[in-house]
């Protein structure tokens, strides 16, 4: 019997929803390689204020699929010199602004503790949004003129993400994207809406804007996650109170002015498994990640021949696999040959032991072990052509058995 194997391995792109990402420690992006290599970019603010502090290993505990992985290395820079920002704010004024803390009240404490933060070479936009845009105040250095538009916000309408952002000229995107100075755009919000979350990071990336995105009483929707992560920003979700919006927004200015991430690598044990939970625990909180797999980075197999034909006796061809984006030393390229197989159109009392036959097995367990988990199917003839590319479709993981 001759057996060859494929696995799957992770590649990251942040997918899945973060849970609970805490006031102090934020993950800015995760990336994981073909070699699994884990790469965090981490941002620690000292508590209760918005200074930062450098991570050692020594302080940060990492679990994958609940077992620990030790932190091999962190490396964090000398931060730069603060720079003068051309910002947007984006507000949320949509009906259910008026429940909560008020939640309106909250938003406009952070944008008047943004303001108040404004170096003398910043200036400020402030737009608006529920079902449509409106502009509050075009840019403008004039901090007493600011605080008056924001204090004038009035909550009404519904929730749409794609009106606040991308409406030509006065949606938040497209007003950042007029800034002289480094481009930043703050977004807040109470409500889920409509979100065309692709074209969004585009526009982001084409204009250089840093997207932050903070969500009041709620959990961060995944499309303004995915938003601020993949322009560089952060977020910060279930803001309740006024002293935490005023500290998630003076946190954003001092990150948007002067960006300080710290580096973490760890290799992470080889998995299967099409998500994986990340747990990053520092000593007095946690953040939990999903991380998912894209199809496009699963170990899969080549094959040839794609098929077999053949009328009467045993082909005796070999089949070779390759197998694509395989990493580790125990993938290789292999072979099996076909020496029986059968026909289902037959009656069941007309198949013998010699007709000739090709099984598939699925494997459940992928370890590092030869002792594996198996259900077991068998692949049916068409015709008297075996279509091999058929039985791997889809399959992330696999045993060809032939006998």
């Amino acid at each position: 019997m001759i057996r060859s194997f494929f696995v799957c391995f992770v590649v990251l792109l942040t997918t899945g929803p973060l849970f609970g990402q805490s006031l102090d420690l934020h993950v800015r992006k995760a990336t994981l390689d073909a070699r699994d290599v884990l790469t965090l970019d981490l941002v620690q603010y000292a508590a209760g204020s918005d200074g930062r502090v450098a991570l050692e290993p020594s302080l940060l505990t990492l679990t994958i699929d609940g077992k620990a992985v030790p932190i091999t290395s962190i490396v964090c820079p000398e931060p730069s010199s603060p720079v003068d920002l051309s910002s947007v704010l984006t507000i949320d004024i949509s009906g259910s602004m008026v429940r909560g803390g008020p939640n309106i009240t909250l938003a406009r404490s952070a944008a008047y503790a943004w303001i108040r933060a404004l170096s003398a070479g910043s200036d400020c936009a402030v737009t608006a949004f529920d079902h449509k845009a409106s502009l509050v105040s075009d840019f403008t250095s004039d901090t007493a003129a600011l605080m008056k538009a924001i204090a004038a916000l009035t909550p009404r309408g519904g929730t749409d993400y794609d009106a606040g952002l991308l409406t030509d000229e006065i949606g938040g995107l497209s007003m950042a994207a007029t800034g002289r100075g480094k481009r930043v755009l703050v977004f807040l919000t109470d409500g889920i809406g409509t979100a065309n979350t692709s074209y969004m990071i585009e526009q982001a990336r084409l204009n250089g804007i840093t997207v932050y995105c903070v969500s009041l009483g709620m959990s961060m929707p995944e499309s303004l996650r995915t938003l601020s992560e993949e322009s560089g920003g952060l977020w910060f979700e279930n803001v309740t109170t006024v002293e935490q919006a005023e500290m998630a927004y003076r946190r954003i200015h001092a990150d948007a002015a002067s960006p300080l991430s710290c580096s973490a690598k760890a290799e992470l044990p080889p998995s299967c498994s099409k998500e994986r939970v990340l747990v990053l625990s520092s000593s007095k909180e946690s953040i939990r990640r999903i991380i998912a797999t894209p199809d496009s980075s699963v170990t899969q197999a080549s094959i040839k021949p794609l098929s077999l034909r053949f009328e009467k006796g045993a082909p005796q061809r070999r089949i070779s696999i390759r197998w694509i984006n395989a990493t580790h030393p125990y993938w290789r390229q292999g072979h099996i040959f076909v020496t029986r197989a059968s026909d289902e159109r037959r009656s069941r009392d007309r198949v013998s032991d010699r007709d000739r036959r090709i099984r598939l097995s699925d494997v459940h367990r992928c370890e590092r072990t030869s002792r594996q988990h198996l259900r077991s199917w068998t692949h049916s003839i068409l015709g008297n052509t075996l279509p091999l590319t058929h039985c791997l479709h889809k399959l992330r993981k696999a045993r060809w058995e032939a006998s």
